[in-house]
């Protein structure tokens, strides 16, 4: 079993995710609304969140649903519960993803730049 580094080579800096928006689901769920994510990573490690389904409608929008920080290629997500994800970056073959160890937790479908008016639908989809 090759796992993430033997998959997916060397992480990328969690650097690469400040001021954006980041549109993941969690490995093999995109057709699932309730297992996709469109997070903004604002500077400073405020998270904010873009409605992702029927649970959130799309265009709901919270400023505010935790924390974020990285070391390095350590992403560390704060909702409550605390959660350290590294980042590794897509190829020619696979999607950036992030993992737990030699697992993959989310697959990275678009990051964007954080849009200026929340209030248009989300830019991630629905």
């Amino acid at each position: 079993q090759l796992g993430c580094l033997g998959i997916f080579g060397t992480p990328v800096a969690g650097s690469l995710l400040e001021d954006r928006l980041v549109c993941a689901h969690r490995s093999g769920q995109a057709g699932n609304p309730n297992q996709r994510w469109s997070e903004m990573h604002y500077p400073g490690g405020t998270l904010g969140e873009w409605g992702r389904g029927s649970s959130d409608p799309a265009g709901s929008f919270d400023a505010t649903v935790g924390t974020w920080s990285y070391d390095t290629n350590e992403v560390t997500y704060n909702y409550g519960t605390t959660y350290d994800w590294t980042l590794f970056g897509s190829n020619s073959t696979t999607p950036a993803v992030f993992c737990d160890g030699n697992t993959v937790v989310a697959e990275i479908a678009q990051i964007l730049h954080i849009p200026s008016d929340t209030s248009l639908p989300n830019p991630c989809g629905s």
